[in-house]
């Protein structure tokens, strides 16, 4: 089985939603079918099961009610392990919502009273999976049958896991500070003089003997001379 997604979703209007037909205690026997991330774009891909509503696609599909500068493609933010976009419940395409299902939003006005969990009055909703685990947490929001989607809980456990290597890049690097005590990359003699060992004729590009080349074990001298 290739998809990297497992475990399952809850729903107190469907039921389980199935993210791997290898979940036990089932097989692939059947039917093949899974959700899986791209580990290099973050996006999702594949089917999802529910036995009270069929398929559930995480293949980018127009047409999805994303507010203006949003896009239908479902995805992980390999910056913020946070999921956005679109899946599609196949069966309510004929609904008014269309089988939409959000990963991510502001909660809605109606979500009060007993239909709508406590963390979920107020703000806005999410999938998110922890990059060290692979465990996702938070909620998606389908608004004509499915209602709320819950990516993790306990009572029993459940939840849906992330099967790959997922450590979001590492973060650019800091922004050179003038007058540190320290030639860090990005400055020169002539940008940064009290860092870098002192004025530099030519722009920075010459060490003083008129050849027009930096002599970086010069320049390295002066920076740690007492």
């Amino acid at each position: 089985n290739q998809h990297n997604l497992s475990g399952y979703a809850w729903s107190s209007n469907v039921g389980w939603i199935s993210f791997n037909c290898a979940n036990p205690p089932d097989s692939c026997g059947d039917v093949d079918y899974g959700v899986n991330v791209d580990p290099s774009t973050g996006n999702f891909s594949g089917y999802a099961w529910s036995s009270n509503i069929g398929w559930i696609s995480f293949n980018e599909t127009p047409g999805c009610p994303a507010t203006k500068g949003g896009v239908c493609q479902p995805k992980i933010d390999l910056l913020t392990a946070k999921a956005s976009g679109w899946a599609r419940v196949l069966s309510l395409t004929g609904f008014s919502g269309g089988g939409w299902m959000s990963l991510s939003g502001t909660i809605p006005s109606s979500c009060t009273g007993a239909f709508c969990p406590p963390e979920l009055r107020s703000g806005t909703y999410g999938a998110q999976v922890d990059p060290l685990s692979g465990q996702f947490s938070g909620w998606s929001w389908e608004p004509d049958v499915v209602g709320w989607v819950n990516w993790s809980g306990s009572s029993p456990d459940y939840g849906v896991k992330l099967n790959m290597s997922f450590l979001p890049p590492p973060p650019p690097p800091p922004v050179p500070v003038c007058g540190n005590g320290i030639c860090e990359n990005g400055e020169t003699q002539n940008s940064c003089s009290s860092d870098c060992g002192g004025s530099s004729p030519n722009n920075g590009s010459d060490n003083g003997s008129g050849n027009g080349t930096l002599d970086l074990n010069k320049l390295k001298l002066k920076e740690v001379a007492p």
